[in-house]
């Protein structure tokens, strides 16, 4: 008997669209959410993201409680999509997705599936409404504990075929209104804290066929197929920082240049050879692809340390000598 269940529970899996997670079984859990980490609090938050599959489908199933917010899942298919969330036309939100792009999202307003649906993103940011082509149940009340279950095709995923070494990348958020950003996400990312811009660059991937026989995976657990990916912040944002001169005179101005490829807050600062803050130069948001220019004047001798800052996540120097 004990055989008969792990073979019926592992892939392929139908679930039943219903709104009830216990179809689900505990490995095809593949994330559960830190408690209370929502910058919204307890009506905001993200709990435990399933997943599995069949020979034909892929199945989610996703705890979640929201009010007054949006619920966004984004899936990733590996091909050209959009990274900046921002431009979307449909749930437009100030996130920026880091070394993956969005191919299909489904969303849904203060837990209400009808005020959104599920869409294919393309790379201008125009959305198709494909909500028709898969069944999903959504049982959610604003405020409490609600349930989303969805199935989706994998020749919707997969424009048409299943692919060898198909996988999909998920992340889901807890998100404000029309070009605002996310105040939880699963999986966790630090730079999602309800201060927008948002960057989601630490994501879920789902590896549909390790085997590559170009058919989904079977007999396997999908929490092993489940892996964290951290995308690289730093070779995509900062794209030039620079001074015009390294070595000058005291009372002589130093021009630095700063540009990077998504807008941010940044904070750049004199940091003196004793380790402290000589002068505060620049504290606020600096524009993506924008080159931005500060020019400063240093009147004391000395060792000094230009120091960039963008949100505490990345943290570029220049040194600068000063003659007297």
């Amino acid at each position: 008997m004990l055989l008969i269940f792990i073979l019926f529970s592992l892939t392929y899996h139908q679930v039943q669209i219903d709104g009830n997670l216990s179809d689900f079984y505990d490995y095809e859990r593949v994330y559960s959410d830190k408690p209370r980490d929502s910058y919204w609090g307890a009506q905001n938050e993200l709990k435990d993201l399933y997943i599995t599959w069949d020979k034909n489908n892929i199945y989610l199933g996703i705890e979640y409680i929201v009010q007054n917010n949006a619920l966004l899942i984004i899936f990733g298919t590996g091909e050209e999509g959009l990274q900046d969330l921002d431009n979307l036309n449909f749930y437009p939100r100030n996130i920026k997705l880091v070394g993956f792009s969005a191919n299909f999202m489904i969303a849904l307003w203060d837990a209400d599936f009808s005020k959104g649906g599920f869409r294919k993103i393309s790379i201008n940011g125009s959305t198709s409404d494909l909500t028709s082509s898969i069944e999903i149940f959504n049982n959610g009340k604003s405020g409490v504990n609600s349930i989303l279950e969805a199935r989706i095709p994998f020749n919707i995923l997969f424009g048409g075929s299943f692919k060898q070494n198909a996988n999909v990348i998920i992340a889901a958020l807890i998100a404000g209104g029309d070009h605002f950003g996310a105040g939880d996400v699963l999986p966790d990312n630090e730079d999602v804290d309800g201060i927008p811009p948002d960057h989601v660059r630490r994501i879920l991937k789902i590896y549909l066929d390790k085997d590559l026989d170009s058919k989904p995976d079977s007999g396997v657990k999908p929490l092993e197929h489940a892996e964290i990916e951290e995308k690289s912040f730093e070779k995509i944002f900062l794209k030039e920082f620079s001074v015009d001169k390294e070595i000058i005179f005291e009372g002589n101005s130093v021009k630095a240049q700063v540009k990077l490829s998504e807008t941010s807050y940044v904070s750049l600062a004199l940091i003196n050879e004793n380790g402290r803050l000589y002068k505060k130069i620049y504290e606020g948001p600096i524009v993506g692809e924008e080159l931005k220019e500060f020019i400063f004047k240093i009147e004391n001798q000395g060792l000094y340390i230009l120091l960039l800052d963008i949100r505490g996540k990345l943290k570029e120097k220049k040194v600068i000598k000063v003659l007297r």
